[in-house]
């Protein structure tokens, strides 16, 4: 909508308002070269791009909780850990003070085994205080002050058949970062052909009423307008436009790269993790365990001393220590794996 007044405040019969031209108009302008639907396109691109980065930010959350999980889950363990080895502490005590009393044992054999559980005492309370803490992180996930929940159920003893690595790599083209970039490209392919509908100049038409003063009559004005771009037909927007989409295509094509390479170091450790389990389960812990129950039974019956009762403790402690981080970073290494790929891995039944 314009509104024109003409030969006003000038001078001679102009210099007052008799011979004024007042035009009210109407005008439109009408885009050529597929702008609208360029904007359209863009527009829809965009949103495009928002919702890649919200599933990605969805995933990062869900892994982020889920390593807040395992942890509970692997303190829950290394308290039970530490609480079992406090009472081999305190059962040994209690044999070495009845072989002390009996004159069978020696009081350096009692100072040891004192030693011994006072240390069980302090490894109780460590992991009690990791627990607590753990807990309360992943209570913080849901905006919690304090846990409500008692415990946190989960086997992290159980692990899945690992698939090879070339079904993860045929994954990276559907991971969630990888589909943000491909949303940006569509969104960067949008704007140049926006780009280039521009250099092409929109026409502009419009209508309306002129009162002229001077004779005291109206007439309709018609008209029709289009800039010649001679000089600027949109040479930067274009240009710039297609280094942003030569810039997206070379950060996507580094972001593959770049998670391939991730991809394999978690494979790698994931696969050496579900193989140090392996081997504790099925060798390791029981010989250890037996070790340990044939050395109280000795140390019980006077054939061998609370050094070997003692050293065996230690052992099957550092053994299951070991399990129970083997089995930590196993799962944490799978939740960032199935982070990457954007989907679980199911290829076989949980084996434990």
């Amino acid at each position: 909508l314009g509104l024109t007044v003409e030969d006003v405040l000038g001078t001679g019969d102009f210099s007052g308002g008799q011979e004024a031209q007042i035009t009210l108009q109407l005008s439109q302008v009408i885009e050529l070269g597929g702008k609208r639907a360029a904007r359209t396109e863009v527009a829809s691109q965009a949103r495009g791009v928002n919702k890649s980065e919200y599933e990605l930010k969805r995933v990062e959350i869900l892994g982020d909780v889920a390593q807040r999980f395992i942890q509970v889950v692997a303190n829950q363990e290394a308290l039970a850990l530490a609480l079992t080895n406090r009472q081999l502490a305190a059962d040994a005590l209690r044999t070495v003070q009845e072989r002390v009393t009996a004159g069978k044992g020696s009081a350096l054999e009692e100072s040891k085994a004192q030693v011994a559980l006072a240390r069980g005492e302090l490894l109780v309370e460590g992991a009690q205080h990791e627990l607590n803490a753990a807990r309360k992180k992943l209570a913080a996930s849901w905006r919690s002050t304090r846990p409500v929940f008692e415990k946190a159920e989960a086997e992290l003893f159980a692990y899945t058949a690992i698939p090879p690595f070339e079904n993860f790599a045929r994954l990276i083209s559907t991971r969630p970062e990888i589909a943000r970039w491909v949303s940006e490209k569509k969104l960067r392919e949008a704007e140049v052909k926006l780009a280039d509908a521009r250099r092409i100049p929109n026409l502009t038409v419009g209508g309306g009423i002129r009162r002229l003063e001077g004779p005291g009559d109206e007439a309709f004005v018609f008209g029709v307008s289009m800039p010649l771009q001679l000089f600027d037909r949109n040479q930067g927007g274009r240009a710039e436009a297609r280094a942003l989409l030569g810039r997206t295509e070379a950060e996507q094509k580094a972001a593959e790269v770049r998670l391939g390479t991730v991809l394999l170091g978690l494979y790698e450790e994931m696969v050496h993790d579900a193989h140090i389990m392996e081997g504790v389960q099925k060798e390791i812990l029981p010989k250890a365990e037996n070790a340990l129950a044939i050395s109280r039974e000795g140390f019980a019956q006077g054939r061998l001393s609370y050094l070997e009762v003692l050293d065996a403790q230690r052992t099957i402690f550092d053994v299951k220590q070991e399990y129970i981080q083997a089995a930590t970073s196993y799962h944490q290494f799978l939740v960032e794996l199935e982070r990457l790929i954007g989907q679980p891995i199911e290829d076989s039944e949980p084996r434990q």
